[in-house]
């Protein structure tokens, strides 16, 4: 049975820039995720309300506990003070993979809409963070790009300082692969040291996913990849136990 808004016995709902993404639930099966400009009248876990005090790092991964609001479970975000970075959304995908696979040990590199998002995970707990605006600066300079270009990635990750002219020539030449691979190159260049050596999961939808598995695959550093959108859900319903929905 297709599983729907209208069907739905509660959501996971996470702020977006045209409202809410919304992922209907009926018990623990799911739904496709839509877009609704204000949060349903039914029970709701939503994630990402900066209003709420957030678990500051080093923490578990899954809350000890949500504040009710009506019918509104809110789900804590985590902070860290430095660098100082913040994970709300993150950590609904973060909660699925682990829901998934809970001995998992390593780097979760979670590839919103914004914000990627390098999550360092040791036996169930959040021991850092570090974040990029890769995927907003990718939305910006190169929209139309499907794949990075390896050399672009690998000159950029060399020589991260040269950014900036590096993306000025790949402008001059109308190349938004090139574009995505400077930028892929810089993030992996500023991360390295969270990436390297470590067991690795991808978690990310669309060109930045392939982008990324690309990138790191070119610095011999494979990740295993999972779907954002399925991780998200598979978040909320772990969560819908600590609801008791």
């Amino acid at each position: 049975m297709t599983i729907t808004p209208d069907t739905a016995d509660w959501f996971g709902a996470i702020p977006a820039k045209d409202g809410y993404r919304l992922w209907p639930f009926k018990g623990r099966d799911f739904g496709t995720a839509v877009t609704a400009q204000t949060l349903p009248q039914a029970p709701t876990l939503l994630a990402a309300d900066h209003s709420l005090p957030a678990d500051k790092t080093p923490c578990p991964l899954l809350p000890q506990s949500l504040e009710a609001r009506g019918q509104l479970r809110v789900v804590p975000n985590i902070s860290q003070a430095s660098p100082a970075d913040r994970i709300g959304a993150a950590r609904i995908a973060a909660i699925g993979f682990q829901d998934l696979n809970s001995e998992w040990d390593g780097i979760l590199i979670i590839v919103g809409a914004t914000t990627t998002t390098w999550v360092h995970v040791s036996a169930k707990e959040v021991v850092s963070l570090a974040g990029t605006l890769t995927p907003q600066l990718a939305t910006t300079l190169a929209p139309a790009a499907q794949d990075l270009d390896t050399n672009a990635l690998s000159d950029t990750f060399s020589r991260p300082e040269r950014l900036a002219t590096h993306l000025r020539g790949a402008e001059v030449t109308q190349s938004a692969d090139r574009t995505l691979g400077h930028l892929i190159g810089a993030d992996l260049a500023a991360t390295r040291a969270y990436w390297l050596g470590q067991d690795l999961a991808l978690i990310a939808d669309g060109p930045l996913a392939k982008a990324y598995q690309s990138g790191l695959k070119a610095q011999h550093a494979p990740a295993t990849l999972a779907s954002y959108d399925r991780m998200t859900a598979q978040g909320f319903r772990a969560l819908a136990k600590l609801a008791k929905l």
